[in-house]
This record gives structure tokens, sequence and C-alpha cells, in this order.
């Protein structure tokens, strides 16, 4: 599923992504009607763009009286039925993140809707700020580095590597990685003809020799 993903460390603060939204939906031109916002930190000097979360348990639509907003799980959008709206507010007062607001004249909730999944705001960053993506992509990605890393360093000095399942560990985080970075060789399972272990603990019997002794 795709969304859309912020870097605000390359943010310009040009303000390009509401102007296009406001364009998008309204056919007009300005900011204040725009789904994604912009919120300038001067004393950090940072720009920091901010859209909807499209939450999987979304709160605005929740607080809606009148089931106008349902949410498309398989779209991950916030479907509104203008129809059934009242204006009342409630989803916008319900949103943690501040990214519903009403509109002025039709008093309709603005909430992001990708522009039918080509977000106008995506198309007019310059800088890549804003970019519409598999929304697993980053953690994937960072997944499969570590792994790539884990494979390039080999197991830590010390540890014997088991045959496969240093390479198989680590991609999988399988029991033999977490007992080879603990600094643990890992052991295969006994197989059917294994030799038994022997049992090294101290007999009851010795224990009670030793503290008669320590008593007379």
């Amino acid at each position: 599923m795709e969304r859309i993903v912020v870097d605000n460390t390359v943010c310009s603060g040009c303000r390009a992504c509401e102007l296009a939204c406001v364009a998008y939906h309204e056919g007009g031109f300005g900011r204040a009607l725009a789904r994604i916002k912009v919120t300038k930190l001067e004393t950090a000097g940072l720009d920091l763009p901010a859209v909807c979360r499209r939450c999987r348990r979304p709160s605005c639509a929740a607080a809606c009286p009148t089931a106008a907003l349902t949410r498309d799980n398989e779209a991950g959008l916030i479907r509104l039925d203008a129809a059934e709206c009242i204006g009342c507010g409630a989803c916008a007062d319900a949103c943690p993140f501040g990214m519903v607001t009403m509109h002025p004249d039709s008093g309709l909730p603005l909430i992001c809707d990708l522009c039918d999944g080509s977000p106008a705001c995506v198309k007019r960053c310059a800088t890549g700020a804003i970019r519409f993506r598999d929304e697993d992509a980053g953690p994937r990605a960072r997944r499969e580095a570590l792994a790539r890393r884990k494979l390039e360093e080999g197991p830590p000095r010390g540890v014997k590597p088991a045959g496969r399942a240093w390479a198989s560990g680590c991609a999988t985080g399988s029991s033999s990685v977490l007992a080879s970075t603990a600094g643990v060789t890992p052991h295969a399972a006994p197989g059917p003809h294994s030799a038994a272990t022997p049992d090294t603990a101290t007999p009851a019997a010795t224990l009670d020799t030793a503290t008669e002794g320590r008593q007379a």
C-alpha cells in the first residue's frame, strides 16, 4: 500500500505542495484550504510538512455521529460521504494530529484523498521532501541492509559459525543469530543417535553428608 512519506530535512518551505493541493481540489489559488500543512519552526530553522496519517483506527471516523467518514481498508483512505455529513466538526476536533479542517463554504471536512492515487503535492515538490511510495519500503530496506551488513561482518570473534546457520539466521532472525550475537556458539539439537549429556548435578546424598559434617 502506497502512502505519502515526508523527509523534512530537505524541505525548503516553498509551500508549493499546499498550492498544488488547493489547485487540484478547489481549482483556485491559495493555501488555506490545503489538505497538506507546512509548519515553520523559526527557532530551529525547519519547515515541517504534515499529511494525513491514514490511521488504522481513525478517530475522525469514530467521532462522526452520522458515519459520513469511513476507512477504505483496501486503499488506506478515509472516505467522505458528503450527503451524510452534517458539518458538525467533530472529526476535526477528534484528529490528534490536526490534519482535519472544515471548508468555510461547504462545511465539509478537508481530508487528504491522495488525489485519486496521484498526489498533486508530490508532483510539485522540487526537493523530494514529499514522496509517494510503498509504506513498507523504508523498514524493509533497513532490514535488508542490516542483514547484508551482518553477512559481510561474519560472526563475532570467538564464535564458531555453524555451517549455513549464520547466513540463514541473519536473514530470518533465527535463534542461531541471537545466540551468536550474545557470544555463544549455537548448537544443533541432539539427533536420535546423539549421546545423552551426563547429569552433573551433585547427588542429594552427598549434600546430606556434607551438611551433617558441618553440624558436627
